[in-house]
């Protein structure tokens, strides 16, 4: 299930990014996506020493948020590369992030409301 999921979530990815260089006349650069993310996050973008990278709560992915992170989530990280890479757009969730965040699919909201389950039992909402 892990596998599928992580390989829907990659090629939702390389579609928004598809979208965002139309719609916005970019042309993003490559994007490392990773699996790795723990915690009450969702999703994380940055940019390090290697280039741009997303990632996202593995935890999500195999549960019951699994939706919420797949429609919402991708497109909200998705814009803040946009918005990374052209600041004239928007920065942290400020209005032009979240007029991205929209035409890319998201909701444009800030935080989650999903609750996230541990291996271990532990819930944190």
């Amino acid at each position: 299930m892990l596998q599928e999921r992580t390989k829907q979530v990659q090629t939702k990815v390389n579609q928004l990014i598809n979208r965002a260089n139309k719609l916005y006349g970019l042309t993003l650069p490559e994007i490392t996506v990773r699996f790795d993310l723990r915690g009450r996050a969702a999703g994380q973008a940055g940019r390090d020493y290697r280039g741009y990278y997303l990632r996202f709560n593995v935890d999500m992915m195999q549960n019951s948020s699994w939706d919420h992170l797949y429609t919402d989530t991708v497109p909200h990280e998705v814009a803040h590369i946009v918005c990374f890479v052209n600041p004239m757009l928007g920065k942290h969730h400020n209005p032009g992030w979240q007029r991205v965040c929209r035409q890319l699919g998201g909701s444009g909201q800030r935080c989650h409301k999903e609750e996230v389950t541990y291996a271990n039992g532990k819930t944190y909402y």
